[in-house]
């Protein structure tokens, strides 16, 4: 351990530490003697707004489950139909948690993190936008692929946060999707249910045959989209969750601004340690007369 807390650890050092357990790369220091709740009161903006990212993800992940029957209505499709939405979200996600991993190796996390929030809640309203089974599919793929990144990145930055002192941190990330999934349900109900057509769709699924103009009254299918009010509620849910992103852009700004800070600070002690000057009075008198 080294004897001074203060002292970060080399790469080589970090390097050992990825073979183990979690794969532990604090960016604070991993042999750390602050006890957690001093690392949180130092962190606690870019902790709550890990935490909040992980709402957005519990949010949209459970999304479908209230709405579902009254999309299926707007989409005049089948239920066997549209439960095709969940493995397109899911098939989203998969990749999206495996495309994150690599790619906060290359781009800072908090980068990445930012990105995926906004992406999240601009795909949000673009539901209310779909009119055929085909758009959803796609739509709902885009958001898993974005949610997938919020799950696999916010983890690892509680963990570049926090180091070994990470796993109550953790557990609470985890507590807040459990939040977005509660509040969920309660957010669409007021946009769901205002005609029950579950009935008809039983009817069109028995006898596997889709809901179409050539095989309803033209007028019949024009009531049953327009007396839902169900993709509102995913506007809804973008216009309540967009503190969510904010806070994860002033968290990438501030990340920027210190890695700039910091590259600044390494050039002007190299320039200072090999004699080098940064320019006006000093080089000019190195420049010929």
């Amino acid at each position: 351990m080294p004897g001074n807390t203060n002292e970060i650890v080399p790469e080589n050092s970090r390097a050992e530490c990825n073979r183990g357990y979690g794969a532990v790369t604090s960016e604070i220091y991993v042999h750390d003697e602050r006890s957690g709740s001093e690392i949180f009161r130092q962190n606690v903006f870019k902790t709550i707004t890990f935490w909040s990212s992980f709402m957005v993800f519990g949010m949209s992940v459970s999304i479908l489950g209230p709405t579902m029957i009254d999309l299926t209505c707007a989409m005049s499709t089948t239920l066997d139909q549209m439960s095709m939405v969940f493995a397109s979200l899911t098939v989203g996600t998969l990749i999206g948690s495996l495309v994150a991993g690599p790619l906060t190796t290359r781009i800072e996390g908090d980068v990445v993190l930012c990105i995926a929030c906004w992406a999240v809640i601009l795909s949000l309203p673009m539901v209310a936008l779909c009119e055929e089974l085909i758009e959803i599919l796609i739509v709902f793929f885009f958001m898993g692929f974005w949610t997938g990144h919020i799950d696999t990145v916010a983890n690892a930055q509680i963990l570049n946060t926090y180091g070994l002192k990470a796993p109550p941190f953790l557990q609470a990330l985890h507590s807040f999707y459990g939040i977005g999934a509660f509040i969920s349900p309660l957010i669409s109900e007021p946009f769901v249910n205002k005609i029950d057509c579950s009935p008809l769709l039983e009817e069109v699924s028995k006898h596997n045959l889709p809901i179409n103009i050539t095989m309803m009254n033209e007028e019949e299918l024009l009531t049953l989209k327009e007396a839902t009010d169900v993709k509102y509620a995913f506007v809804a849910y973008s216009i309540l969750l967009i503190p969510i992103p904010i806070l994860a852009t002033v968290v990438m700004l501030r990340r920027i601004r210190i890695n700039y800070t910091t590259f600044m600070t390494s050039i002007r002690k190299y320039s200072r340690n090999n004699g080098f000057t940064g320019g006006g009075h000093g080089s000019s008198g190195d420049m010929p007369g």
